[in-house]
């Protein structure tokens, strides 16, 4: 038999472009290549397909398969090799370990490829020696092998290419090409059933025998256990058996599956196709649960729930979760577990303490699909289900429905038991709805000697006091739990933790909040208070980084819980706010205050308020801010809070409010409404009447770390140096020190305003620099005030407005050459006035010469005058003569002998300073 044109590649083949490119390449410079997957992936398409890339005319094709033993296929690939090498072969029969070492040693005396197909059909020692003696001895020959057993010399496995499944998309091209014009149901359950692997796809496109399997040619006991590994979706330690053993020796020979550190697991890009190739998971799923009945870690624990609810053995279920369910929450599993425990076989079968369970569960996630699984509940039976179904409904944000359900609960004496525990959540619905004080009362008014409820109910007090304005007592009321909270067991404090850090949180004690939780970033299963407290920390203190990293994980759960959505929603507000960029903001502080959700919430509406507010000043808007859609039983810190804002703006927008006598003890509070009386004192022009409450607002957001409010103070402080008139050293070192803390925290807008304030008390005031600044994006509020000095139209509010007009009063010449580039106007130094609207090119003149600091080249002038790319002095030298020699008579006395508008060298320039204002 002499070697022949390999066989034809598939007529459909798809996808493996790296895979061939690959193959190609060592079928030209490499004597070995081994091709490994399971059965179905490809292997035999792919090596012919790579022969007729690289235009392979001859070669020698074998297959172990159809051999009566691996002496024959050995002893046949040396006759052929022979043959090829022009050698005389012995009739006599010989040992395959023989036989190999001739076929090592004549391999390099051919031309042709070799391809030995399925090798894995011979056993693992003669398959190695041949693979290992052409790895090692073999130069100019090329020999590619495939096979279904994963190679694991050391020799051999750099010169592996292992097949992986391929992609749906990939798999949908093929049942195209095969089937065109498939109706789409058809086509869906092809490439789930094909899982991955080309020959399934081509088979069921067409409708033949797809008995065949990724499983075929295992025994039956490792076709058993590696269906039962698949069914399991965490690597599972076993216990040490002859007989398991040897068959997961097998399997790791063959690659089905890999051993780690943490056991055995299936390799994961086969596990579809494993899966794909049971009849019935059944089977597999009950050998698959008492695999995982036999690591007692966690991870398997949990595979226990979920595979003995999957197979309706509820009570494994039960005895799993009694034993260890608070084990398995406290690790982080709540969510998962919530899931499995809803995949009930018959729905509406669950037993009632499985339905516990879930309602326990669902308090401890408490967002997604354990509000929206609460809220479609029945009154549930027992009192802890029904106290918790209750709970839930005030976190989904029915806050009314929350507290009809817990009033009808304290008025049930059937459950006079929990009454306590119900009070206290009943005091936090009602302070949910926006009533600090009435919860304050209900929370006074329970009488608890149970230590773990009274800390439970102190935070709250704590928490309801400092809303309501009264911070001495919420102080006394906070130390007071916290004591109770340091003697309580480890497990009750584990929740009156997230209890709080949410009161820290509401109150805004950063610092004390920063002793509990730390500084680091939240820790790796943390709960969601803790993770929240740590991003409102990050926005405050200015670590822009975590803070933006902690947005992005938190933003995939905003829909799930209204808190989540709240945070996620008000600090990207701030953190864009204060540091950009600033597309879409204004927009997206609209649509958060309008949220239907969150505005039955007053302590939400206020502080997305807020943020719309201080959006709205960005963008010199005050006049736009929506007004603030806030229910009657608004109270405390809310009202003034609410209140310090809508003077904020209005005095922005030019009109004068009356500030009534308030104090809080809640730190945004008392800065906004420091903020307040600052804004009212620019207003009235009693500028020393700032001093006091700037100062003392400065040293609140130093003394609490608040670093984005700090900014904005130093902003304002910049302001008011500015309005003095004065400029000279106060305003340099209002200037330089907002720099500086702007350069600190990557805020690029303020950085633009500590420019312009520069910019104003230098003496040179570049024309350029404010330019840049009036074009710039990257600072609304700098860019709208370098656009008004600069003469051209902008959106001033109040403080804009006297800003500007005080700056562009600063190093007047009196000598200047004024332009007002809004009305087309000019002033001499003469006094004299100039319209220039009917002289466009005149105007557009003397604006090159500002821009270019009174002093601008031929060409300059010839290309921002006329707009042309290129300066040609034999065609541009003659009408910008004529220009400036016609400007000449409007400006000058005397044109015939200028003195403003002057020739330079080669250039033109303007002898006085030029400057922009406006001219009425």
């Amino acid at each position: 038999m002499r070697p022949q044109a390999p066989p034809n590649p598939p007529e459909i083949f798809e996808g493996r472009e790296r895979e061939l490119e690959w193959l190609g390449a060592r079928l030209q410079s490499c004597p070995l290549s081994i091709v490994w997957s399971p059965p179905g992936l490809g292997k035999t398409g792919l090596v012919l397909s790579a022969l007729a890339r690289v235009r392979c005319e001859r070669a020698i094709v074998c297959s172990a398969e159809g051999f009566a033993d691996e002496g024959a296929f050995v002893a046949e690939v040396g006759r052929l090799i022979a043959a090829e090498a022009k050698q005389e072969t012995t009739a006599s029969p010989a040992r395959p370990s023989e036989l190999v070492a001739g076929i090592v040693s004549a391999l390099d005396l051919i031309s042709v490829p070799v391809v030995l197909e399925d090798l894995h059909l011979i056993t693992e020692p003669v398959a190695e020696a041949l693979l290992i003696g052409v790895a090692r001895y073999v130069r100019s020959a090329r020999l590619v092998v495939t096979t279904r057993r994963r190679p694991r010399h050391d020799d051999l496995v750099e010169r592996t290419l292992p097949l992986e499944p391929l992609e749906d998309a990939t798999i949908e091209r093929i049942v195209w090409r095969v089937r065109p014009g498939i109706d789409a149901a058809r086509l869906r359950a092809i490439v789930s059933s094909a899982a991955g692997s080309p020959r399934l796809a081509r088979q069921h496109s067409l409708g033949l025998d797809v008995q065949r399997s990724i499983v075929d040619g295992l025994s039956p006991e490792q076709r058993a256990l590696v269906m039962a590994l698949a069914e399991i979706e965490t690597p599972i330690g076993l216990p040490a058996s002859d007989a398991r053993d040897v068959t997961l020796n097998a399997l790791l020979a063959f690659g089905y599956v890999e051993r780690g550190t943490t056991g055995i697991r299936v390799v994961p890009n086969l596990r579809s196709l494993v899966r794909a190739a049971a009849q019935s998971s059944e089977p597999s799923k009950r050998t698959a649960l008492e695999l995982a009945s036999l690591d007692a870690r966690p991870a398997a624990c949990f595979e226990v729930v979920r595979l003995s609810i999957e197979l309706g053995d509820l009570d494994l279920t039960m005895r799993t979760l009694d034993a260890r369910g608070e084990e398995l929450l406290a690790l982080g599993y709540g969510e998962a577990l919530f899931g499995v425990l809803g995949r009930e076989p018959t729905p509406g079968t669950c037993p009632p303490a499985l339905v516990s369970w879930r309602f326990a569960i669902a308090d401890r996630i408490r967002r997604g699909p354990s509000l929206v699984w609460a809220a479609a509940q029945p009154e549930p039976v027992t009192a802890c289900d029904r106290l918790i179904w209750c709970a839930l409904t005030g976190y989904s944000g029915d806050v009314a429905t929350a507290e009809k359900r817990v009033v009808a609960f304290l008025s049930d004496e059937a459950m006079r038991a929990l009454h306590p525990e119900a009070a206290v959540l009943h005091a936090d619905i009602v302070s949910w709805g926006g009533a600090p004080a009435r919860a304050a009362t209900l929370l006074e008014g329970i009488d608890v000697a149970e230590p773990r409820l009274r800390a439970s109910r102190d935070l709250r007090l704590a928490s309801a006091l400092s809303r309501i304005g009264d911070g001495d007592k919420a102080a006394i009321v906070l130390a007071r739990a916290t004591e109770t909270f340091r003697g309580l067991a480890p497990g009750d404090r584990t929740e009156l933790r997230r209890i709080l850090i949410s009161t820290l949180l509401a109150a805004s004690r950063f610092v004390e909040l920063e002793r509990l939780v730390g500084t680091a970033g939240p820790a790796i299963g943390a709960s969601t208070p803790e993770v929240l407290s740590h991003l409102v920390m990050a926005t405050e203190r200015g670590h822009v980084a975590l803070a933006r990293r902690l947005l992005e994980h938190l933003r995939v759960f905003a829909g799930e819980s209204l808190s989540i959505r709240f945070i996620v929603l008000y600090n990207d507000l701030r953190l864009r706010t204060f540091l950009g960029p600033f597309e879409t903001l204004d927009r997206d502080a609209r649509a958060a205050l309008a949220d239907e959700r969150m505005a039955a919430i007053p302590d939400l509406v206020v502080y997305l308020f807020s943020a719309h507010c201080n959006v709205a000043l960005l963008f010199g808007e005050p006049a736009n801010v929506m007004p603030i859609p806030l229910p009657e039983v608004t109270e405390g810190t809310n009202a003034a809070m609410a209140r310090a804002f809508n003077a904020i703006v209005t005095l922005r927008r030019g009109e004068r409010v009356v500030l009534g006598a308030e104090s809080s003890s809640s730190v945004e509070v008392t800065l906004a409404l420091l903020r307040a009386e600052i804004e009212l004192a620019i207003f009235d022009g009693t500028l020393d009447a700032t001093v006091r409450p700037l100062d003392r607002a400065l040293a609140l957001t130093r003394e609490q770390g608040l670093a984005l409010d700090e900014l904005s103070l130093l902003a304002v402080r910049l302001e008011i140096h500015l309005l003095r008139g004065a400029g000279g050293q106060g305003t340099e070192a209002a200037s330089y020190e907002l720099a500086r803390r702007a350069s600190e925290l990557g805020s690029r807008r303020f950085e633009l305003e500590a420019a312009l304030g520069q910019w104003a008390i230098s003496k040179e005031r570049s024309a350029s620099e404010l330019l840049a600044m009036a074009e710039s994006h990257e600072s609304p509020i700098a860019s709208r005030r370098a656009r008004a000095l600069l003469g051209k139209p902008a959106k001033l509010d109040a403080v804009d407005e006297r800003v500007v007009a005080v700056v562009s009063t600063w190093h007047e010449h009196p000598e200047a050459l004024a332009l007002d580039l809004v009305h087309k106007r000019a002033m001499l130094p003469s006094g004299k006035v100039v319209d220039l609207r009917a002289s466009p090119l005149y105007l557009r003149i003397l604006e090159t010469l500002f821009r270019a600091g009174g002093r601008a080249t031929k060409e300059d002038l010839v290309q921002r005058v006329w707009e042309v790319r290129s300066y040609h002095p034999q065609r541009d030298d003659k009408r910008l003569q004529v220009a400036i020699h016609r400007l000449r008579r409007v400006l000058e006395q005397d044109p015939e002998r200028p003195t403003l508008l002057v020739r330079d060298d080669d250039c033109y320039a303007v002898s006085t300073p030029i400057v922009l204002r406006t001219l009425a």
